[in-house]
């Protein structure tokens, strides 16, 4: 299972989307990324058992039942990718 550390949350108003940037440490090291998602898209954060995260956590349970917290900077979550080579 791979996970991520949120390093910066920006908000996208005119698309009411949020950037992500993220750390991860793989067996090559420490690598960055981004990426972009709407604000109530949840996340499964793994530290101090927080559970499932959101940007909007109002908005994610209107619109899937789902009740978040709030994702903030440093958040460490789980991160669905691709090992084949």
């Amino acid at each position: 299972m791979d996970t991520g550390a949120v390093r910066s949350l920006k908000l996208q108003p005119c698309r009411k989307t949020l950037k992500i940037e993220v750390e991860k440490e793989d067996s090559v090291g420490m690598s960055k990324g981004e990426f972009q998602c709407p604000v109530e898209y949840p996340l499964f954060c793994t530290n101090d058992s927080k559970g499932w995260t959101s940007f909007d956590p109002r908005k994610t349970l209107n619109l899937y039942g789902l009740e978040c917290k709030q994702l903030q900077v440093e958040d460490t979550f789980i991160l669905l990718a691709d090992h084949q080579q």
